[in-house]
């Protein structure tokens, strides 16, 4: 995650934000469904499981994602009111990961 996270965002600042954080999204999305195909359905194949980390390893995972969104953050905030956007992004984030 950590070797493509540049890459996604020197893309982002080609190709702009929002589409970038809707691949990575997309991609994590899938990543999350090959690993519950692998817990729920006894028959699948691990191969299902490495595929899964490959496509979250790809795409920079929740860490791009983050990166992303405070950056998306920062171009259309003003400046004095950045960390409280900071902030609920990132309340936001771990209130999904408790209550998820």
């Amino acid at each position: 995650m950590t070797l493509t996270a540049r890459f996604w965002s020197s893309l982002s600042d080609r190709i702009g934000r929002k589409r970038v954080l809707l691949i990575g999204s997309f991609a994590l999305v899938l990543s999350q469904v090959l690993t519950l195909v692998v817990i729920h359905f006894r028959g699948a194949s691990l191969y299902i499981f490495w595929l899964g980390g490959i496509v979250e390893g790809l795409s920079g995972s929740v860490l791009t994602l983050v990166a992303l969104t405070h950056a998306y953050a920062a171009d259309v905030t003003a400046p004095e009111k950045r960390t409280v956007v900071f902030g609920r992004i990132m309340a936001a984030y771990y209130a999904g990961v408790g209550l998820g």
